[in-house]
Order: structure tokens, then sequence, then C-alpha cells
């Protein structure tokens, strides 16, 4: 893994984006480089390269995060990626659904974000 971690937040809250950014970048005793998209062009255009960690929301305006991670399957299947569901929902079908998605979705973890809950996936 590199020194730095790459991480991609996927949501189409500007609000949560900004935050989350922040609670990452001064919580986590990785270096960071924080990466932000959304909307779909911003999606597209930012899976086309690297990270080792992303976050992603599955309630958003153009698409769901069960359209990313369908589109981007292979990807986040990489072993040097590791993918999170960071949502509001607490329908427990989305629970079982992530659950049902292992093989990409590392785990389902619910907003706000709680940076603890992200360390593990950086060492």
């Amino acid at each position: 893994m590199r020194e730095t971690n790459r991480i991609l937040l996927i949501d189409d809250d500007k609000l949560f984006l900004k935050i989350a950014a922040f609670q990452l970048t001064k919580k986590l005793e990785n270096v960071v480089e924080i990466y932000t998209a959304n909307t779909l062009a911003e999606i597209e255009e930012k899976m086309e390269d690297d990270y080792d960690l992303i976050l992603i929301d599955l309630n958003m305006p153009e698409t769901t995060g069960w359209e990313v991670i369908k589109r981007y399957h292979d990807k986040l299947k990489s072993p040097s990626c590791t993918a999170l569901i960071c949502s509001s929902s607490i329908d427990p079908r989305d629970f079982q659904r992530a659950e049902e998605m292992s093989d990409v979705v590392e785990k389902m973890i619910s907003k706000p974000l709680d940076v603890k809950l992200i360390k593990p996936y950086l060492q």
C-alpha cells in the first residue's frame, strides 16, 4: 500500500462531503488524499483512477449506490481497493443487500461518518 491513502467519497450531499473530508484529513494518522464525487459525471470521471478506499452513499438523485457498485463491480472487487457503503439508510433490506454483496462491499456504515470505523481499512 502507498504511504498516502487515496480515498474517494461518493455522495450527493456537498455538506457531508466537506465535513467527511475534513474529519478524515484531521483525524487519521495516515497521510490521506481525499477526492469527492457528487454527480454522475464526477463519479464516472473519478472512477477512472485507483483508490485505497471508496465510501459510497446509497441514495443520490442521478444514480444509486447500488448502481455504482454494479457498474464498477470489478474495480471495487480489486484487492487494492476497499469499498464501504456510508448511508443514512436504516432499512434492514439495505444492510442485508450489503451483506449479500460482501465480495465487493466490505461493510455498510451509518452516517454521520465515524472515522474510527474507517481506520482499520487504511492500516
